[in-house]
């Protein structure tokens, strides 16, 4: 019986463990999206947001984890706006038909 209860705790604390992880990956991506979109504007260069596309698409090319694609797509998404605020609407709309590949 004890290591049923054992057993019961240690699984309820791995999965509560994956979780977080999962959640302060996601706020990380989020917040690495918003802030080199932030950069870009400001600089006005799209390099990292590109080079953050990339990274995203990388990650989802070694883990294949469909998280990575939706974290790609939102960061394409930020990158077609920064595209729409340049007013350079060729590339724009490359970016925004490229999400409705997603």
């Amino acid at each position: 019986m004890k290591t049923i209860i054992k057993y019961i705790i240690v699984t309820i604390l791995l999965i509560c463990t994956g979780n977080s992880y999962a959640q302060t990956r996601d706020k990380n991506i989020q917040e690495q999206v918003l802030q080199t979109f932030i950069k870009a504007q400001e600089n006005k260069d799209s390099k990292n947001l590109l080079e953050l596309n990339d990274k995203l698409e990388q990650q989802y090319n070694d883990h294949q984890q469909k998280i990575f694609k939706y974290w790609q797509a939102y960061s394409e998404y930020y990158t077609a706006i920064y595209y729409i605020s340049q007013n350079d609407k060729k590339t724009q709309k490359n970016m925004l038909t490229r999400q409705l590949i997603y």
